[in-house]
């Protein structure tokens, strides 16, 4: 049975295609497909399907439904259960081939093998017959799933078109081009498919459309988001114009994302004092803290010749203090005349106003009847700088006098304070973010150190000198800072209670920061507290606008275009959401981030907390929240791991977790399972043991999976806890295993916890049992695990003694990877094939894999190695005979301080041999905290490992000292930790 979802609804099975007739199946049938191997209860199907007309009906309603779909799909193909309904996972969907089509043609493009990567890419094209998933199914349900395939396919023709370019013939480039030119008509901010449709215009002769394309994306980037073309794609312009020899051979093009590089501008101050007096440069109260780099981009900007730079941030982030550093600098030159205009509370509407004002600045008489061009006509020939502030309050009108100077006074230049753009040709944007605050776990002195903290600090001591601030207090501090996301103004109207108050009491005041006013006389009306001020930029907005923005609020962290649209959705089209967007992104409402692959966007918490209280008004937060938490849930629903769900899943981390808080609350059994899951390969990669540990099981309590996703989630579970008990798991797995039994991709990974953890308890002859079990189930039904499941077994025949099959797993597991490994494999297989190798006596191939692994992963992931990687290095490091290296890297995982249970124990034992072979004069005493650690915690090593240590005891004997017993792990491993940081090179 197969039902495509690629286009209108089609089952595919016995009687051959047939589209079900009528609004509820489809919706019925796109709700079980959605929830594939899932139980779908007829009250969670009448909310869904019938909406609010679901009050007058019952499950009879749903029966009558599901009995006309099974007509058409087969009696045995929706499941009858004591809860509902369920669609076997034996149900291919077609996207399940479009899928399989994409990671062939990936996988090839990897391999180098062009013309295999244009078939298969062709393969997964050809499988969508429509030009959206779900036609014919209500929007509202397949929102997510609509947007994420969507863009899926998107990308999928970019890539076909860099493959075509790839192949080099006349043909390829012509149908490259007629693609990635159809690409940016259907996605015209797209910037991958404007570098692939400028390259291929090159290729084949069409130099001049090549260098239009670029300028209509320019204008567009422009108006629509207030931002220029991202480096790739402006150096790519750049190298046209040059005409140059290289761009006929194949071009990197970097990211098929926006992408915008270097370090993300950081802005620290506050707001000068109320300044009436046009053309005084009014001097700051206060020290500024932090604020040099944002500084020095301003002045480099006008000695670049660049004659209008507009300061540009959301109310509060510092824009008018950093105008007045500027003018100071500025003002150091006597030969340059620097004048301020304050064009906040004018209530100015037209460009006339604006020229009176500048005049006013300038003490220059100006004509009544045209103040404009008796302002140009004053202004032509002298040398100076305009500071103007908030031009906000009358963006059009600023504009079009700057435009008018501009034209006409060479020797002027103009620096101006907006919380929206000009748009004025040749104006630079300068874009002031929040100071930055310090991580979650910095130390109290770390945080000290941070820009947002140190300007708290300081004001702070402004107000209550007596105020004892120290490292004790930093953590204290941080979490202040971060609360109001390292807002300037927040952060001193904070420090405004500190008179009266100790730093412990101003903690309650960050629970609802927008109503903190200031105590203090000097603020401007709109910001005497983050409410007047935010409340300025809301008021502007449109109805729609508004709309956008109160229902962005169920965001808790980053979030893309597609997750915007399909949350906000509901009552809105997507171009309503799209222009939304572009609107609060112009308004500094929403943060744009172009940092990464891709662009995000994101709220201060002070504005989602404006936008929660609005989305409570209406009425619309349980609406909302669902959407939210079903986007989450369904964006890698069914998917195995892979680089771009762990990379997606921690972009968007703050949301996934407070989706699973959601889902839990509501009791959505099917989102929950999704969400943990997801959040499940995070945790595994990134070894967050103790987080996922306490998430699972608050999960597994909550009683709400079928038995079916809790063995899913039990076989996670297991995998982050090996240190457990043989004894108690090995019951558990066995259960999980029966559970999943027509589940290969998961009964692998079951396969493997019980193989790993045999191998911890010293159970070799099970390890093995159970390795080669997880290698049969991949190669038969779960080939994207058959990598690791091969590195498996070579990690445990090796330590069983077969040396020759532990080196072919490991070489067949190194050749599926291939020469570039994903991060995944840097994560999972690589360590483990390392770790073969030095129990096959081969320690320096694995030394240089190792190596090389720890490189990559730095330099080309921008990752650090992982816990094993580091470790089995260090093995590796003893076995070719470099104590000195092994002990640095024993040491660097030692430093972490992360590890608890026989992965501690591992590491001390490590290092304890290292600083025996380099004659450390207290070999023997930290040899035998080792020990003592390896036997508290059963530690089994491989035999390599257990031939160092015994070398390291030929040396070293025991002390007899048995006060070790009652010396806590921390302890042990501190004695070791410190011998080796002062030993390690």
């Amino acid at each position: 049975m197969r039902v495509g979802v690629l286009g209108p609804l089609l089952i595919d099975g016995a009687g051959g295609e047939t589209t079900p007739r009528g609004q509820r199946p489809r919706d019925v049938l796109a709700v079980l497909l959605q929830r594939r191997g899932h139980v779908v209860t007829p009250d969670v199907l009448l909310d869904l399907v019938w909406g609010d007309a679901a009050v007058e009906l019952t499950a009879s309603t749903v029966h009558t439904v599901v009995a006309r779909l099974r007509r058409a799909l087969g009696s045995d193909v929706i499941e009858t259960h004591d809860a509902g309904y369920r669609l076997g996972r034996q149900v291919r969907l077609d996207s399940d081939d479009f899928d399989a089509a994409l990671r062939r043609a990936r996988e090839a493009t990897a391999a180098g093998d062009a013309a295999g990567a244009v078939t298969a890419y062709r393969d997964a094209v050809a499988v969508w017959r429509g030009p959206q998933a779900f036609e014919g199914v209500s929007d509202d349900l397949v929102m997510a799933d609509r947007a994420r395939l969507g863009e899926a396919h998107a990308q999928t023709l970019d890539e076909l078109a860099l493959a075509l370019l790839e192949s080099g013939t006349a043909p390829a480039l012509d149908e490259a081009w007629s693609l990635a030119r159809a690409l940016t008509r259907e996605h015209p901010l797209r910037e991958g498919s404007h570098r692939t449709a400028m390259l291929a215009a090159v290729r084949s002769g069409r130099q001049a459309e090549a260098l239009d394309l670029y300028r209509a994306l320019r204008a567009r980037l422009r108006d629509e988001l207030g931002i220029e073309p991202s480096p790739p794609t402006a150096a790519l312009h750049q190298r046209i114009l040059t005409q140059d020899p290289t761009l006929d051979p194949a071009l990197d093009l970097g990211p098929t994302h926006e992408q915008r590089t270097g370090p993300e501008p950081q802005v620290t101050g506050e707001r000068p004092p109320d300044q009436r007096e046009m053309g005084r440069l009014p001097a700051p109260l206060t020290s500024t803290v932090g604020r040099e780099e944002d500084l020095a981009t301003v002045i480099t900007l006008l000695e670049q010749g660049r004659r209008l730079v507009t300061i540009l941030g959301p109310g509060g982030v510092g824009k008018s203090r950093l105008l007045a550093e500027v003018g100071g600098r500025l003002s150091a030159d006597p030969s340059l005349e620097v004048v301020y205009v304050d064009l906040s509370g004018l209530g100015a509407t037209n460009a006339a106003d604006i020229a009176d004002a500048v005049a006013v600045g300038f003490r220059l008489p100006v004509s009544r009847d045209d103040p404009i061009s008796s302002l140009v006509n004053h202004l032509c020939a002298d040398r100076l700088v305009a500071l103007v502030d908030e031009a906000e309050w009358a963006s059009t009108a600023v504009a079009e006098v700057a435009s008018q100077i501009l034209a006409g006074c060479p020797g002027v230049r103009l620096v101006v304070t907006s919380r929206v753009p000009l748009d004025v040709l040749g104006e630079s944007r300068v874009l002031l973010a929040p100071l930055a605050c310090p991580p979650e776990d910095a130390s109290g002195a770390e945080a000290r150190r941070a820009p947002a903290v140190r300007l708290l600090e300081d004001r702070l001591r402004d107000h209550a000198p007596d105020l004892v601030i120290g490292d004790e207090q930093g953590a204290d501090l941080a979490r202040l800072a971060r609360r109001v996301d390292g807002l300037p103004l927040a952060l001193e109207l904070l420090a405004g209670y500190a008179a009266s108050r100790t730093l412990a009491e101003l903690l309650p005041l960050v629970d609802a920061p927008l109503d903190v006013a200031s105590p203090e006389v000097g603020h401007r009306p709109r910001h005497r507290s983050l409410r007047d001020t935010l409340l300025w930029s809301v008021e502007r907005l449109t109805p729609s606008e508004r709309l956008v923005l109160r229902r962005l609020g169920v965001f808790a962290g980053s979030f893309d275009v597609s997750a915007a649209r399909s949350v906000v959705g509901g009552s809105l089209d997507p171009l309503t959401v799209d222009a939304g967007l572009r609107a609060l992104v112009r308004e500094a409402l929403v943060q744009l981030d172009r940092r990464g692959p891709r662009s995000r966007l994101r709220l201060l918490r002070t504005v989602r907390d404006l936008a929660l209280e609005g989305l409570d008004e209406s009425g619309e937060t349980q609406e909302v929240r669902r959407r939210h938490r079903e986007w989450f849930a369904a964006r890698w629903r069914g998917q195995p791991p892979h680089d771009e769900l762990i990379a997606e899943v921690g972009a968007s981390y703050d949301d996934y977790l407070e989706a699973l808080r959601q889902g839990l609350a509501a009791r959505d059994a099917c989102s929950v399972a999704d969400l943990v899951i997801a959040l499940g390969r995070r945790w595994s990669f990134v070894e967050a043991a103790g987080v996922g540990v306490r998430w699972f099981d608050r999960v597994l309590a909550a009683d709400l999976l079928d038995p079916v996703d809790t063995a899913r989630v039990q076989v996670l579970r297991v995998g982050l806890t090996l240190h457990a008990s043989w004894a108690d798991s090995r019951h558990l797995i066995a259960r999980c295993q029966e559970a999943l039994a027509n589940d290969p991709d998961w009964l692998a990974q079951a396969w493997q916890v019980e193989s790993i953890q045999a191998y911890q308890a010293g159970d070799v002859e099970r390890s093995v049992t159970a390795a080669d079990q997880m290698v049969t189930v991949a190669r038969r039904g779960a080939r994207w695990v058959l990598p690791e499941a091969l590195a498996t077994t070579a990690v445990m025949v090796a330590a069983a003694g077969d040396r020759e099959g532990a080196l072919a797993s490991a070489d067949e597991a190194w050749a599926l990877i291939g020469a570039s490994p994903t991060a995944l494999h840097f994560a999972s297989v690589v360590p483990k094939i390392g770790l073969a190798l030095v129990d096959a006596d081969q320690p320096q191939r694995a030394y240089d894999i190792l190596s090389r692994a720890t490189t990559d992963v730095s330099v080309r992931l921008g990752l650090r190695p992982t816990f094993t990687i580091v470790i089995n290095l260090g093995w590796a490091a003893l076995g070719i005979d470099r104590p000195a290296e092994a002990l640095s890297w024993f040491a660097r995982s030692l430093n972490s301080g992360s590890h608890r249970g026989l992965f501690l124990a591992e590491e001390c034992v490590g290092a304890a041999c290292a600083l025996t072979s380099l004659g450390h004069p207290q070999a023997a005493a930290l040899l035998d905290a080792a020990d003592e650690l390896s036997s508290r915690h059963a530690l089994s090593l491989t035999p390599r490992m257990a031939a160092h240590r015994q070398a390291a005891r030929y040396l070293q004997p025991p002390s007899g000292d048995r006060s070790l017993s009652s010396r806590t792990d921390d302890d042990l491993a501190a004695a070791i930790g410190t011998a080796a940081r002062e030993f390690a090179p």
